[in-house]
């Protein structure tokens, strides 16, 4: 086999410049936007790939270095080609993100399982919407885990896993203030708003029965985060005592 059938892209490159430089009759637009989009496809058709084996790898969570790595020689690549510059340079930039991501989504594979626990953490906090209802908590989970992968990149195993254990930690953190976010704010607001009304004075039954629903509904939620039926009946009882207190008030 030739050199040139090896590579695709080298012959569609060649038929582009055939046709600018040798045809009579210059190239239309929309040809020369054909021919390029063609000789993309084919140069970039591997690192495509790679980038969707990782990504169903989760490596950028995973492999964090590895795929920023990988997306940065993508992107170089991109760059040169916009620039109409050499292809050689677009080939070895692709070659490198191909390897790169690949090598991403492999290490990917043996973050998920020393990280298990942890990502079963990050998924409950992540349907609890920790993200809106513990932001603060989040944000920390999230660069602690970062760091914690970044370690297991580097081999350092027993260190990866002693901060993964922390990151389990402010996970579960965060989904707890956000399942209480979501129960239990409005009511919060609502005690707060009667306490401005003066309602422990004069409505003192109702406010204090209001404030001692949501405090059981939220020692509830502490026990057992995840039987949330008494927890949500609780929070509407004492929503329905607190708008009393501040009607009476």
């Amino acid at each position: 086999m030739t050199r040139t059938a090896e590579r695709p892209w080298v012959a569609l490159f060649a038929l582009l410049l055939i046709t600018v430089f040798l045809n009579a009759s210059p190239l239309r637009a929309e040809e020369a936007t054909e021919v390029m989009e063609e000789l993309r496809a084919s140069l970039f058709a591997d690192a495509e790939a790679s980038i969707r084996q990782a990504n169903e790898a989760r490596a950028s969570l995973l492999s964090p270095t590895n795929y920023a790595e990988a997306a940065e020689h993508y992107r170089d690549a991109e760059d040169t080609l916009e620039r109409g510059g050499n292809i050689e340079s677009i080939r070895r930039d692709l070659e490198r993100a191909t390897e790169t991501f690949l090598k991403a989504a492999e290490q990917a594979g043996l973050a998920a399982t020393t990280f298990e626990s942890v990502l079963r953490a990050r998924a409950d906090a992540e349907s609890a919407d920790a993200e809106n209802y513990a932001a603060e908590e989040w944000t920390e989970a999230e660069q602690t885990f970062n760091d914690a992968a970044v370690r297991l990149e580097n081999g350092r195993i027993d260190r990866a896993q002693r901060i993964g254990s922390t990151a389990e930690t402010v996970y579960r953190e965060a989904e707890l203030i956000a399942i209480k976010g979501n129960y239990l704010n409005e009511t919060r607001e609502l005690l707060a708003k009667a306490r401005e009304e003066n309602a422990p004075r004069l409505a003192p039954k109702s406010y204090s029965s209001a404030a001692s629903l949501l405090e059981e509904a939220e020692t509830t939620l502490e026990t057992n985060r995840y039987d949330t039926d008494e927890p949500r009946s609780l929070a509407r009882q004492a929503k329905h005592a607190a708008l009393h207190a501040i009607y009476v008030a």
